[in-house]
């Protein structure tokens, strides 16, 4: 894997210049979103476009960067518009579903060029491991995980339901686990509301001192149990807990069924972001190795409710999605 030099002496009196090719098709959403990511940092013209040569694909994004492959273009060029890059080509690959789409980064230096080419399956793991180690660096200086928007309007019932097939929903997801929500939604399990935790809290507090964070899934999966069993050993810094819901909705007409994985750095431990960036990269570990989500959830819905009153179960899953995406 090739590994990013710390520093090398790269003279830029301007924004460096990027050009991107498409191979295939975009949406209209996506080639504005595409465009305007990156004109913030680099000197842009408006993604051109050619036919596909790879019938297994959908689509093929090809992005060169005129700048080496060091820190300093994620340090100071691209900064935290990276993360918006690669949440973006996620996006398009989802959107294609079984059609497929790929990637391929070129760093264009003085001497050397190197690229990153990805597959149908999109992954970024050869490219983002050096690049997060970069950004992760960076967000390390800042004392807690940041909100996607403010703590009220978390509380309220139109904050849920944010569909990925929407690309601006994501960022409505808290930044630290844009990634892990997005994985989970790919893989076929519906995420409704979520937080990452590690928001400010009363340092003087002695019990729950840390935030919590949590991911809720319509309809209930167990997939918050996996992640439970995955890590109730295996990391010892966080309270972990996994919950089957039914809430009446104070009154009967506003119930919801979820299932719910919920994180909490334990008291004992000082706030760093660093304990995050440990629990969310073997949350991601363990999504990746899960199969795709089979059916519509019915067989959980069975094992909750039994046999004789699925059918209520179901009509709650359907009122409550009915009313999440209304809002």
């Amino acid at each position: 894997m090739p590994s990013l030099t710390a520093r090398e002496a790269v003279t830029v009196s301007e924004k460096p210049l990027a050009e991107v090719l498409i191979e295939g098709e975009l949406s209209p959403f996506e080639h504005e979103a595409l465009y305007r990511i990156l004109r913030k940092r680099f000197q842009l013209e408006h993604p051109s476009y050619t036919e596909l040569v790879d019938e297994d694909l959908a689509t093929r994004v090809n992005i060169t960067f005129h700048y080496p492959y060091v820190t300093t273009i994620f340090t100071d060029v691209l900064q935290e518009n990276w993360r918006d890059l690669k949440e973006l080509l996620r996006q398009i690959r989802y959107r294609r579903g079984k059609a497929g789409a790929a990637v391929t980064l070129s760093f264009v230096g003085e001497k050397n060029k190197l690229v990153f080419k990805s597959g149908r399956e999109l992954c970024f793991r050869r490219v983002s491991l050096p690049l997060d180690k970069v950004v992760k660096s960076r967000e390390m200086s800042d004392d807690f995980l940041p909100r996607a928007h403010s703590k009220r309007l978390g509380e309220l019932e139109r904050s849920n339901w944010k569909s990925l097939r929407d690309g601006r929903n994501i960022h409505r997801i808290d930044p630290a686990i844009r990634e892990i929500v997005t994985l989970l939604n790919r893989k076929g399990y519906r995420t409704f509301s979520s937080c990452s935790g590690g928001h400010p809290t009363n340092p003087r507090w002695k019990v729950n001192r840390h935030e919590s964070g949590y991911l809720a899934f319509s309809p209930p999966s167990n997939v918050a149990f996996t992640l439970y069993l995955g890590l109730r050993k295996k990391n010892r810094d966080f309270t972990v807990e996994a919950q089957a819901v039914i809430d009446d909705g104070d009154g009967g007409d506003r119930e919801t069924v979820c299932s719910r994985f919920y994180w909490q750095l334990s008291d004992r431990k000082k706030h760093k972001l660093e304990h995050y960036h440990k629990l969310f990269s073997q949350m991601s570990e363990i999504i990746e190795g899960l199969p795709r989500a089979l059916g519509n959830g019915n067989e959980v819905l069975t094992g909750l409710f039994g046999k004789e009153n699925v059918q209520t179960g179901l009509r709650i899953v359907k009122g409550q999605m009915k009313r999440f995406t209304a809002n």
